[in-house]
């Protein structure tokens, strides 16, 4: 049988006990952050390391997506940094 024959089935399955979710957390003052940022502005959002830095960046790119709803000539660029051994991800403020 292929994945695509597979037939879906919904499952009464308690979650296992001590399940923390893994959502990445952001700072409390990005949507103000964001509204201020003008065109050429960056902020750094420091990180643990590598696989830290992946998911910091995957949080901020949906965080940016969402707020360009309500904002849509506002728009954002990304960039891993590492320097002297910290980490972070760079949110660009860009023109379309």
């Amino acid at each position: 049988m292929s994945e695509q024959d597979a037939t879906l089935k919904l499952e009464r399955v308690p979650l296992p006990s001590g399940f923390r979710s893994n959502r990445e957390s952001l700072p409390k003052n990005i949507t103000e952050t964001l509204q201020a940022m003008q065109v050429g502005e960056s902020f750094l959002v420091p990180t643990r390391d590598r696989e830290h830095s992946a998911r910091k960046m995957a949080a901020l790119r949906s965080r940016c997506v969402r707020f360009q709803k309500d904002n849509p000539g506002a728009f954002f660029a990304f960039a891993r940094e590492e320097k002297d051994g910290k980490f972070g991800v760079r949110v660009y403020r860009v023109e379309r």
